[in-house]
């Protein structure tokens, strides 16, 4: 636990511990159940609005490079009038770097505790936001390179790595697909704890958030657009490929067919009658074989 106390106080808990919790409750008034539930990450976002305080769960999405998609990670808000408290379950490099330069920035930290714990909270959020943005970046360059590979041949493999950016995206929008009408909600809840007057601050985090979701939906078309085109020439050239078997097998069963004729006694007898006879009619079957051949390729069968 850590704390910033100026006219507004920040306190940041990252794993809270019994003691945490025990010091939580001497020091506020706070419900027993809201208490409970900073012990382990929640769900689902939501923000809750009592007389004294507003409690809200937050998701940022985390990309996992191991497991190629993206994570949610939970940020806790308790909200009074004059202390902020944060509830994080792991480090968080946008909590960390604000509450660095806070401590280290007279100038700042004054501005941002000047007033009203709705400033420190709009900082912190306008940070996750810009974070979360950060996070499509990757899904942006994937999306990028393989649309510059789509017109090459390995469709099969390109159709592999849209599948894994497909999940990405879909495990994103899960993470962040409440959030619209998360920061609706926060904007008519604050308006009513902080007054008016700081709708402006409210309104800006959830202009901030929009093109997120934007984002968010124009990927995904990307990628299911990607994922029909290389499906199509994938089908393409699976049809060739059979075409080509099928007509091979063809024109290898023609020989095959002069062989079992060769069991029919008075077509033997012919074609074992002399040397002329049997490289006559092995010299045909060729021809045959040759000039069907030469026929299917011309027209593109083979």
């Amino acid at each position: 636990m850590r704390t910033i106390k100026e006219k507004i106080a920040w306190t940041d808990i990252l794993n809270p511990s019994a003691e945490d919790i025990e010091l939580l409750k001497k020091q506020f008034n706070f419900h027993p159940l809201i208490l409970k539930e900073l012990t382990s990450p929640s769900p689902r976002i939501r923000i809750e609005s009592f007389e004294e305080y507003l409690f809200i769960v937050y998701h940022v999405p985390v990309y996992d490079a191991q497991t190629k998609t993206s994570r949610r990670a939970e940020i806790d808000f308790i909200v009074t009038k004059n202390h902020l408290i944060t509830i994080h379950y792991e480090p968080l490099e946008q909590i960390d770097d604000l509450y660095s330069k806070l401590l280290n920035d007279e100038e700042l930290r004054t501005k941002v505790f000047k007033d009203t714990t709705l400033l420190a909270l709009h900082h912190i959020f306008d940070r996750l936001i810009a974070f979360s943005m950060r996070q499509l970046r990757h899904i942006e360059e994937k999306i990028g390179a393989l649309t510059h590979e789509s017109a090459m041949d390995n469709h099969e493999d390109l159709l592999k790595r849209l599948g894994y950016i497909k999940r990405d995206i879909l495990d994103y929008r899960l993470i962040t697909g409440t959030q619209e009408k998360f920061f609706e909600s926060l904007k008519k809840i604050g308006v009513e704890f902080w007054g008016v007057k700081n709708k402006v601050y409210l309104a800006d985090l959830e202009n901030e958030n929009i093109p997120i979701h934007q984002n968010v939906s124009n990927y995904l078309e990307i990628v299911e657009s990607l994922e029909v085109t290389n499906a199509q020439l994938l089908s393409i050239e699976t049809n060739n490929t059979i075409k080509k078997f099928t007509v091979g097998a063809f024109l290898f069963s023609i020989p095959f067919f002069f062989v079992f004729l060769q069991s029919i006694p008075y077509i033997s007898q012919f074609t074992l009658a002399s040397p002329l006879h049997f490289w006559l009619t092995a010299s045909f079957v060729l021809l045959l074989v040759l000039s069907l051949g030469a026929m299917l390729r011309k027209k593109g069968l083979f």
